[in-house]
């Protein structure tokens, strides 16, 4: 009776190690990030030092499992370069474009005129341009 009760412990534990190492397989697979389009950014034209400009963006992600994780920035000689960053998290997504929306902040640091570039597709920009006052 022992040894019948020891083998069925060992054969859980067994069932169980299989299970659990099965799902981290599924989940490191099923997880992703990548740049989402911007089709549409709202800006103010005007704004002063050091106080926060609100900046509207709308992005495209490529299925229902997408979600914002980010703005990632780069600086170029022509202005910054801003992208929206998508996490992918599931296996099993639907198959639908979904919109989403999220504020980029943009804290101007001296007087002038700011250019800022939002990645709209792998080769093209939306840009937007805001003023500087005191």
């Amino acid at each position: 009776m022992k040894v019948r009760t020891f083998l069925n412990l060992k054969l859980a534990i067994l069932i169980s190690l299989l299970c659990f190492s099965c799902n981290d397989e599924v989940e490191g697979d099923c997880v992703s990030r990548e740049v989402a389009f911007v089709n549409e950014v709202e800006a103010p034209e005007t704004s002063k030092v050091n106080e926060v400009v609100p900046v509207n963006v709308s992005f495209y992600m490529k299925n229902t499992c997408g979600s914002f994780s980010e703005f990632r920035e780069s600086s170029t000689e022509e202005g910054k370069i801003i992208e929206v960053m998508a996490s992918y998290i599931g296996c099993i997504c639907g198959q639908a474009i979904i919109e989403g929306t999220q504020t980029y902040e943009f804290i101007p640091q001296s007087t002038g005129v700011y250019q800022l570039n939002f990645r709209s597709s792998a080769t093209e920009l939306i840009t937007i341009y805001i003023e500087v006052t005191e």
